[in-house]
């Protein structure tokens, strides 16, 4: 088997091989002058038999014509082969973009569905919109593998086409006529000089030797696989075919599962979901509350009382310093003096009476209000609670999760922008 670099050693132009058929000379085979060719040897007269003058042009340029036509055969191998690379390589890189993009779906999709990943970045937001719109083409993977399945049929019809031409230019006939064809003047040369040529180039031990390397290397051009790569894209095509994320549709469908997700997750924000978020058994700090609200009231009512009582005894002051300037007057008369002494007693002993009513009522007033401050001490964190839940449940659903979950939030909020659907309506929306 020759080399390439054999191959393309031999294939120099052919126009610089010896000319055969201008010379002039004799063979004799039975007298007469013949033509006589520049590369057939003149040693002696004439030849006594055919092996004689086969040995004497032994080095004729023939074989050499023949290895020439051998290395262009290899030569057009290599450079069918490094075509279809070239188109493969095309083919590779393609599909390989596609299994790329995919990829970055895949991946984005994927972090949102787990809170421990952290949130696209902005560029990568942006460029999941434009793969989802359009706006960023990702291939057809048939597109991309069409030019690549056309080559592969391509070099097996060159290799074909190789191979059986080196065969016809090396045998019989054909490599009666290639020879002749690489003449300077290929139409000046007589039946008798081809036919020569062929038998000279069959003949000879460098003749046939060329020939043989030729058959074996038309042999191997047939038989040439297609370049490793061939089987890499291949294998690429068939990864990136069932991919999911490689058409706007299909980043669609992928992502609409996480909106659906979110729309119901949002739309669950309810009271449950903050008593949740809070830890707090709504019924048992309401009857707490509603305990705290009793003491208090109890402060509220006393104190009614005690203002009264206040304002009775300020009353009844007013009446006895007025009974008693009466009394003490010497100008009023007996009777008015005994009356006002009568109305007197009767006041002293009803000052007295709501005096101890007011001590009473004062002494219940602080119990109670020692015991709310005793009572909300000790129920303080659930009362907090409940205050908190009693604010919350009239935010917004966007502001619950601002409050409670600015995670989960931030991801509704990536979401949308990656999808293209409406969530902002639902997180507007107060709780039920």
């Amino acid at each position: 088997m020759l080399s390439i670099r054999q191959d393309q050693e031999e294939n120099q132009n052919v126009a610089q091989a010896p000319i055969l058929g201008r010379t002039t000379g004799s063979i004799s085979q039975g007298g007469g002058m013949q033509p006589q060719r520049r590369n057939v040897s003149q040693k002696g007269s004439g030849y006594t038999n055919l092996q004689q003058y086969v040995n004497a042009n032994e080095n004729n340029a023939n074989p050499k014509i023949v290895r020439q036509r051998t290395a262009q055969a290899g030569t057009g191998l290599q450079q069918a082969q490094t075509g279809f690379e070239n188109v493969a390589t095309q083919a590779q890189s393609g599909l390989q973009g596609i299994q790329r993009a995919n990829t970055f779906v895949g991946g984005v999709i994927s972090g949102l569905q787990d809170p421990s990943r952290q949130l696209p970045s902005q560029s990568d937001i942006t460029r999941f919109q434009n793969l989802r719109t359009g706006t960023e083409k990702i291939a057809n993977p048939t597109d991309v593998y069409q030019p690549f399945a056309q080559a592969q049929a391509g070099f097996g019809s060159q290799r074909e086409q190789l191979a059986s031409g080196l065969t016809r230019d090396v045998t019989g006939s054909g490599l009666q006529d290639y020879i002749r064809s690489q003449r300077a003047n290929p139409s000046l040369a007589t039946q008798g000089e081809n036919v020569l040529d062929r038998f000279l180039t069959e003949s000879t031990t460098a003749g046939k030797t060329a020939l043989q390397q030729a058959q074996t290397r038309a042999g191997e051009i047939q038989a040439t696989a297609l370049p490793s790569i061939s089987g890499q894209v291949e294998a690429l095509k068939s990864q990136v075919s069932p991919l999911s994320y490689i058409t706007k549709e299909g980043i669609q469908s992928g992502i609409n599962p996480l909106v659906n997700t979110e729309s119901s997750y949002i739309t669950g924000l309810n009271k449950n979901y903050v008593a949740q978020q809070l830890g707090l058994n709504v019924n048992q700090a309401e009857a707490i509350s509603q305990q705290a609200d009793k003491y208090s009231q109890n402060v509220i009512e006393i104190q009614g009382a005690i203002d009264q009582h206040n304002k009775a005894l300020n009353d009844l002051n007013n009446s006895i310093t007025n009974e008693q300037s009466v009394v003490d007057n010497p100008k009023k008369s007996d009777a008015d003096k005994s009356a006002a002494k009568i109305n007197l007693a009767k006041d002293k002993r009803a000052k007295a009476e709501r005096e101890q009513a007011l001590s009473r009522d004062v002494t219940y007033q602080n119990s109670q209000k020692t015991g709310l401050e005793k009572y909300t001490a000790t129920y303080k964190p659930i009362l907090d609670k409940l205050n908190a839940y009693n604010t919350s449940i009239g935010n917004t659903r966007q502001q619950l999760l601002q409050t409670y979950d600015p995670n989960r939030l931030a991801r509704v909020q990536a979401l949308q922008s990656l999808s293209g659907q409406d969530l902002s309506s639902l997180l507007s929306q107060g709780v039920s």
